[in-house]
């Protein structure tokens, strides 16, 4: 899968956690997490997605390679929540108010994420500037060739009319 379609995949499955659609959420982010392994931008929302959707063992099993490599804070919640429904206790009233004071701050989290920031790195390797806009992969760098040829023909022409008008 091409970086570009792992983006929109990612992008997609923010949007269906913001409308409540974790399983089709989940099932794009395992996708992602396929392409691209232990991204804590992407393991954070299917612990998320988990959890909503009582997905116990894969969820503490999220958190805890969350809480790990990353260190994650927000993990740290999702697993108790989590523990507690494997240990069928009770969910206190203070503890589901700070699982859905987690959840919207999870929305607030991925929302800005989303417009302003590519969570999914993309080796330098792949990625190069013209004009400002990303140009990527073997069509990347026929684009590149191409505007370079561009510029030399119309530098070629500019010095060729200059000549022609005895500026040189």
């Amino acid at each position: 899968m091409r970086t570009r379609e792992v983006r929109i995949q990612y992008h997609k499955a923010i949007e269906y956690i913001r409308d409540g659609r974790y399983d089709e959420a989940l099932a794009l982010l395992l996708d992602v997490n396929r392409e691209r392994p232990n991204v804590k931008n992407v393991l954070y929302p299917m612990a998320y997605c988990c959890e909503k959707l009582g997905y116990v063992e894969e969820g503490i099993s999220l958190c805890d390679q969350l809480i790990m490599q990353y260190d994650h804070a927000k993990a740290h919640t999702i697993k108790e929540h989590l523990m507690r429904l494997r240990n069928n206790v009770p969910v206190e009233e203070s503890t589901e108010r700070e699982s859905n004071k987690a959840a919207m701050d999870t929305r607030e989290e991925l929302s800005p994420r989303v417009a302003t920031e590519e969570p999914l790195e993309v080796p330098a390797a792949e990625v190069v500037e013209v004009g400002g806009s990303p140009v990527s992969g073997k069509r990347g760098g026929l684009k590149l060739l191409l505007v370079l040829v561009v510029l030399a023909v119309m530098a070629g022409l500019g010095y060729f009319v200059l000549q022609t008008l005895g500026y040189f």
